[in-house]
């Protein structure tokens, strides 16, 4: 069966099930194969509770009803995700880095929220499964926003030819997934694939012009770029004011002074508050509408949450942890 073919079963399903846990009436189910599990065990309780289609590699399956039998049901999905996400055609940003590609997607989500209507990656379902999943839940609208992470060369070339994006953002380079990348270099290199993406398919990266790091990279790649600065492309600042614990900023744009308060703990937080308001500008978002949504942004996951209880507070940014976060923490 043709990638248009199963994109017809799909456009009558009810979505796509990787979980027969999960397993929603009328879906496609999907049996992937991981170093932990293998879905293709459970096919046939995937059809028992009504799956629409079940694509497998079991080839003892083959010629049954309701199974498609394929070489790779991980390749099958991101086919069908690529294809979806161009038969729909959202503007999409893609966001990847080292550090902080959660908080600043979350943040960034709040404020296109303001003008537009958008997906953006739940949690951190941002591998070579969770990107096509978020793909698939696309449903006409405007914008798009991707999250990206890797460890490993090539990982995010590839999520970056399947979803696909016009924009781009890598948040910062810094000692993660060293075992897999083998060096800070080797994490610059795998991180600026998606500059390489942008710049093959005429995107734009927006970048933060204080990170000469990234800025020699996006050089080299010869991608379009929006330099994040005060005197560049999104002339874009955020000053902190205070920190009690939470932050009190003030963003500006151009000549224009906002100021507001935030949920956020940590002066870290202050790069991410920059590239989420900057991307709005990109997409015309105005101050105050940048301002009223990162000052309403409550974070969770533990990530950057205070917790409160009786006399004591307690600091929750424990989710995950790197070297360069830690030496931020």
């Amino acid at each position: 069966m043709s990638t248009e073919q199963i994109y017809k079963e799909f456009l009558q399903s009810s979505g796509v099930c990787t979980d027969t846990r999960q397993v929603l009436e009328d879906s496609l189910f999907f049996a992937l194969r991981g170093d932990q599990f293998d879905g293709n065990r459970f096919v046939e309780d995937a059809l028992n509770k009504g799956c629409r289609l079940a694509i497998t590699e079991r080839k003892d399956l083959a010629g049954s009803g309701r199974v498609v039998v394929v070489s790779s049901t991980l390749e099958v999905l991101q086919q069908l995700a690529h294809y979806h996400r161009m038969q729909v055609a959202p503007r999409l940003i893609a966001i990847t880095g080292s550090n902080g590609k959660t908080t600043t997607k979350e943040l960034l989500a709040a404020v296109l929220s303001k003008e537009y209507t958008l997906l953006a990656t739940r949690g951190n379902l941002n591998n070579h499964i969770g990107v096509p999943l978020t793909l698939l839940k696309l449903n006409r609208e405007e914008l798009a926003l991707v999250e990206m992470g890797a460890n490993h060369p090539g990982e995010i070339a590839e999520l970056a030819r399947i979803a696909a994006p016009e924009v781009g953002l890598i948040t910062n380079v810094g000692k993660a997934h060293l075992e897999g990348f083998g060096s800070l270099q080797g994490v610059l290199d795998a991180k600026s694939e998606l500059y390489a993406y942008l710049a093959k398919h005429g995107g734009t990266a927006i970048i933060d012009g204080r990170d000469q790091k990234l800025m020699r990279k996006a050089d080299e790649l010869g991608v379009a770029c929006k330099v994040v600065a005060p005197k560049g492309d999104l002339p874009v600042a955020v000053n902190l004011i205070s920190q009690t614990p939470f932050l009190d900023v003030e963003l500006l744009l151009g000549e224009e002074v906002y100021p507001f308060s935030t949920k956020l703990v940590g002066a870290y937080n202050l790069q991410n508050i920059l590239l989420a308001a900057a991307t709005g500008v990109h997409f015309g978002v105005s101050g105050n509408a940048i301002a009223g949504a990162i000052s309403g942004y409550l974070p969770d996951m533990q990530r950057s949450q205070m917790l409160e209880g009786g006399r004591n507070k307690l600091v929750l940014d424990s989710y995950n942890a790197n070297p360069s976060s830690m030496r931020e923490a």
